[in-house]
């Protein structure tokens, strides 16, 4: 039986790693993201491996282009089974020192790209009676998060976004899953604007963290997938922290707070190197 996935985000990363474990196991992908060669590249990789699969570059924040390429996927195939939203991008710092400005890019594509994938999606799977949607969230979208509130404000919404929906579109025979991973090693932290900070110091932080390999990460969202699981939360630590804002929130709080001055000194010690 023919199935057809489309995934934002498609070029790298976690998107990337779900086309392709989708395309081994016999379906037929199209991978849509902004950057034009990225995606190009991913798509030629994939059909070299004997994969079913297009790319349509596409920019999620335009609604009038994400209509089309999801027309144009089901006119080529005549339907859509799974859409997956990975197209995300990150900013780091404290409020205070971020531009409103800033705020726009993160809002519009993280947000303003969920809801326009999964708007048009769902209006199409209740035309064909069923299909499932699958948004990538953040563990930062579950629980407070300091130094990244855009994001973390953009993350909350999809949450909501998702799991609303979710209600509402059960009876009518579609899926609505949300991803919330913690550290996945994805293109975003190449990608992510820093304010306040040397863009140098962030980087060598995340260099000396533990990540989840996009491929691992790709595994468990798909089997999550599968199970048709509300929320899909990946690490351990974004499983953790999420428990602890729920079941005892003021020890979250406690930790949050400390990590938060932990920053702060960072933050400080970065400006006197500086100087």
């Amino acid at each position: 039986m023919k199935k057809v996935a489309f995934i934002t985000g498609a070029a790298l990363g976690m998107g990337f790693a779900l086309a392709r474990r989708l395309v081994r196991d016999s379906w037929t992908v199209i991978l849509t993201d902004c950057n034009k060669e990225q995606l190009n590249t991913a798509a030629e990789s994939l059909l070299e491996e004997g994969g079913k699969c297009m790319a349509i570059p596409l920019d999620v924040t335009d609604y009038a282009a994400v209509q089309e390429a999801i027309d144009t996927v089901i006119t080529q195939h005549g339907q859509i089974d799974l859409v997956i939203n990975s197209a995300g991008i990150a900013i780091f710092g404290e409020m205070k020192d971020i531009p409103i400005e800033n705020w726009k890019p993160i809002i519009d594509v993280n947000l303003w790209g969920a809801v326009y994938v999964t708007d048009i999606a769902y209006k199409r799977m209740l035309v064909q009676g069923g299909g499932h949607i699958v948004n990538i969230a953040s563990a930062a979208g579950l629980v407070p998060s300091s130094m990244r509130i855009p994001y973390t404000t953009s993350k909350h919404g999809v949450v909501g976004l998702s799991t609303s929906l979710r209600a509402e579109a059960e009876s009518y025979g579609i899926k609505v899953s949300v991803v919330c991973p913690g550290n996945v090693r994805t293109n975003i932290f190449n990608t992510i604007k820093v304010v306040g900070i040397s863009p140098a110091l962030v980087q060598k932080k995340v260099a000396e963290s533990r990540f989840l390999s996009a491929d691992t990460a790709a595994e468990q969202i798909l089997k999550g997938v599968a199970r048709n699981k509300d929320i899909i939360p990946l690490t351990s630590s974004a499983f953790i922290v999420w428990r602890l804002y729920r079941y005892i929130p003021g020890t979250y709080r406690r930790l949050l707070a400390k990590i938060t001055d932990n920053y702060r000194t960072l933050f400080k010690e970065d400006a006197t190197a500086v100087k």
